[in-house]
């Protein structure tokens, strides 16, 4: 598992930190240096491809921080926070634990960059937050890094530092990814039991109190909502895979950057007039999530996460979008068609499937690009840089791949 750290402006190139995790009880943070923009711009030329093969640049390198080992069992999620301050990391324990820079480290607003100079675990201030007595399987934050949402394979979901609310009623089997709406308003979750759930915050009702309300439950089966006659045969169709064809104990679903959509992997797509459903990854366009905005088919195995790139990219050249397509005060589209985004940018994002490394953004039908046959075991997660020009790619073969993009690359 893998979550990017932040640039360090006290080196001349540009320095991340990255935690790394799995099957052992450690979490590993790395300081990895990267290009700077000049030697990317250096890079870039029209006849390059992306990702045709190229070689790190002789200035990237990878070394070796330290080791927190207060987990007592395997790790399933590192994140770090949108402020760089908190690193959250949980496990088949049950146990989340917050590292943090200390109080005293924070000054000037440089508190990020301490992780890429601490020497053991002791330099950081470390916070048991709960012990479900169940794995957790994923951890997301919220935007302004005061709350984070966890799920759990007991099939319950909470949210907050502490835990202020637990529910393990609405799925009926693991929680295997966890999503916070940047813009705080919806809480996401998916589950082996085929369902995605999203949730609305409200206020609080009692202090140290919240409360979620479903809003939206995406069935595992599509049913027509008008009575069917005897004669009529109802055929479920699975939006979701089950476990046996997913193969993968994560289903991390996750929101773009801009929170306007909710992209969802292990998906099963029904082309009209096929026998059978093809592996797909779903968008859902915010406040219109009774059905997909878009259908990202054609993969040869199911997807298993998403990762937004952090950062908003322009619309291709001569490319247009609805001007007309905006929320009203109710913050409902005014568009007539749900497949109009409206938006003057673009998001995105990577899909990851067993094997294979997607690149999407918001405007375009087909993949930017396609990364086959980095690792010889299934694809575990990945994270970009926060300039977004770095893709890190885990496997469960123990090994990460890093994809570096020039500038321009994108977008």
């Amino acid at each position: 598992m893998v979550a990017s750290g932040f640039v360090d402006n006290n080196v001349s190139q540009s320095c991340h930190v990255l935690a790394t995790a799995g099957n052992d009880n450690d979490i590993n943070l790395w300081r990895v240096s990267f290009a700077d923009e000049e030697e990317l711009r250096n890079t870039e030329t029209p006849e390059t491809p992306i990702f045709e093969h190229r070689q790190l640049e002789p200035s990237t390198s990878i070394h070796y921080i330290c080791s927190l080992s207060r987990h007592e069992g395997p790790v399933n999620v590192v994140k770090f926070s949108p402020d760089g301050l908190h690193l959250a990391t949980a496990g088949d324990t049950g146990t989340i634990i917050v590292w943090s820079v200390p109080v005293a480290k924070r000054g000037n607003g440089n508190g990020r960059h301490f992780w890429s100079s601490i020497a053991r675990e002791a330099d950081l201030h470390m916070q048991i937050v709960t012990r479900t007595g169940e794995g957790i399987a994923d951890v997301s934050w919220s935007a302004d890094s005061k709350r984070f949402l966890a799920g759990s394979i007991d099939h319950s979901v909470f949210s907050s530092w502490k835990i202020v609310y637990r529910n393990g009623i609405d799925h009926t089997h693991f929680v295997q990814g966890v999503a916070y709406d940047p813009l705080g308003v919806y809480l996401a979750s998916m589950s082996s039991d085929r369902t995605v759930r999203v949730w609305t915050r409200k206020s609080p009702l009692k202090k140290n109190k919240q409360v979620l309300r479903p809003v939206n439950v995406h069935s595992s089966s599509v049913v027509p909502p008008v009575e069917q006659s005897r004669n009529t045969i109802v055929v479920k169709q699975h939006l979701f895979a089950d476990e046996p064809t997913l193969q993968s104990f994560f289903r991390r679903l996750s929101w773009t950057t801009d929170g306007a959509f909710l992209v969802t992997p292990a998906a099963l797509y029904h082309p009209p007039q096929a026998s059978e459903p093809v592996y797909a990854t779903y968008l859902y366009a915010r406040h219109k999530l009774d059905e997909p905005y878009k259908v990202l088919a054609g993969l040869e195995t199911p997807s298993v996460a998403v990762r937004p790139n952090p950062v908003l990219f322009q619309l291709p050249s001569g490319a247009t979008y609805n001007e007309d397509c905006k929320e009203n005060q109710a913050g409902m589209s005014t568009c007539n068609k749900p497949s109009t985004s409206g938006l003057p940018y673009r998001s995105i994002f990577a899909v990851l499937t067993w094997n294979t490394v997607l690149i999407y953004d918001t405007y375009h039908d087909t993949p930017l690009s396609v990364v086959k046959g980095l690792h010889y075991a299934n694809l575990s997660d990945a994270t970009w840089s926060d300039d977004g020009h770095v893709l890190i790619v885990s496997s469960t073969d123990g090994y990460v791949s890093v994809l570096q993009f020039a500038l321009g690359e994108l977008g």
